[in-house]
């Protein structure tokens, strides 16, 4: 399990949030605010969904090899990786939320909803095997 800590103490805007949480979470690009909350629910359930490990297969779907590779190439850039360097279950401690909270309530509220929102939707996914296990904590 990877133990990914948060700090929201100098988070102050939307801007702030979205660039904050893209680069330490490393989505598959930096987000210079959170323009769009579905974006950030798509970029969050991309990192938690177990890395591809399958062979090539033209029946897949892939519209060719190198389409293939592409793909292969971003799954390496994305996510929190472990010691082995694939994406790994993953525990977030989010510190110092609840000042965050108490200054932008509505941006905070929203953006633990639409956390929520990508973990559940996930967990309630036919497919839930393919997600790695989410841990949240939240810590004065």
């Amino acid at each position: 399990m990877i133990t990914k800590v948060l700090d929201f103490k100098n988070i102050h805007s939307n801007k702030d949030l979205g660039l904050y949480i893209s680069k330490e979470l490393k989505f598959s690009y930096i987000m210079d605010g959170i323009h769009s909350w579905d974006a950030y629910i798509d970029l969050f359930s991309e990192i938690i969904y177990k890395e591809f490990t399958g062979d090539y297969k033209k029946e897949d779907g892939w519209d060719d090899y190198d389409d293939y590779l592409d793909y292969l190439e971003m799954e390496k850039k994305i996510g929190l990786k472990n010691e082995k360097g694939i994406r790994d279950d993953l525990q977030l401690i989010f510190i110092n939320f609840y000042l965050f909270h108490y200054k932008h309530t509505k941006l905070a509220d929203e953006f633990l909803h639409c956390t929520l929102s990508a973990i559940n939707g996930c967990m309630s996914n036919n497919t839930c095997d393919d997600y790695l296990k989410v841990e949240l904590c939240i810590k004065s």
